[in-house]
């Protein structure tokens, strides 16, 4: 779960922080939830917000642009001028997704549906495809990378879609298949199957990167979708709207309104 706010009181044993800090994180990795007006938080789980960027910004950024910087950069090793897939190419992760590979001059495609298709063109995406008219796998397409935030397709289909040196790397989905693809992924090592070998489940390091991309962020350089933010009693809806993958990049919920 992300959170933006400012330091508000201080642990005996806490020395990174002073009280009035505008702060920033993920704190999923201690399995702590933010949907309240105060939160206790690990102090290593927190980052200073770069400059220029509002609370409602930069509690849209921690966990989608880790998975995202992770996967394309980490994982992903993407290259100047490559061509890539960004599966569930509409929500948080697809964006900034979209934005670092733009960065490197990449061709990119898009997969999602709905209302967030004409939304992906405008951001930039240089072609759109609806999961409910067209499966990406059957399109005879190959990529450089596939960045996976659904993962609904066995190894087999996924490999038809990577160039000969292309990566796949998810970022979540379905378990069931995500269960497959490291059982295909250990096989293939053990069988010398190249293919498999090329396909990675990605373990977040949360809050990583951030102070590195900061200045990124500050210029605008990397910017976070939002759909929000939205008032603190409309969450039920939000969690039902976020869960239908209805929304449009990051779902923002404003507990308190900034000073």
């Amino acid at each position: 779960m992300e959170l933006a706010g400012v330091v508000e009181a201080l642990g005996p044993k806490a020395t990174k922080w002073r009280v009035g800090d505008k702060v920033y994180g993920d704190t999923s990795n201690g399995g702590l939830g933010t949907f309240a007006e105060f939160v206790s938080v690990p102090e290593d789980e927190l980052r200073r917000i770069p400059e220029g960027l509002s609370f409602v910004e930069a509690a849209a950024i921690p966990h989608a642009l880790e998975l995202a910087y992770q996967a394309v950069v980490g994982l992903g090793k993407l290259k100047d001028g490559e061509r890539v897939l960004i599966n569930g190419g509409g929500g948080g992760v697809g964006t900034f997704a979209l934005q670092l590979a733009k960065r490197q001059r990449c061709t990119v495609w898009g997969v999602d549906t709905g209302e967030k298709l004409q939304a992906m063109m405008a951001m930039g995406f240089d072609r759109v495809i609806d999961y409910t008219q067209q499966d990406f796998t059957q399109l005879g397409e190959r990529f450089d990378l596939v960045v996976d935030a659904r993962t609904k397709r066995s190894a087999g289909e996924l490999a038809r879609a990577l160039a000969p040196n292309g990566r796949y790397v998810t970022v979540g989905g379905d378990p069931g298949r995500l269960i497959a693809l490291l059982f295909a992924r250990w096989f293939g090592r053990r069988s010398r199957q190249s293919g498999t070998k090329r396909m990675h489940i990605l373990a977040l390091k949360s809050n990583k990167n951030l102070d590195d991309l900061a200045p990124l962020l500050s210029s605008s350089a990397l910017k976070p979708v939002i759909d929000g933010p939205y008032a603190f009693h409309e969450l039920p809806r939000l969690i039902r709207r976020f869960g239908e993958g209805l929304h449009t990049g990051k779902v923002v919920v404003r507990v308190l309104e900034e000073q």
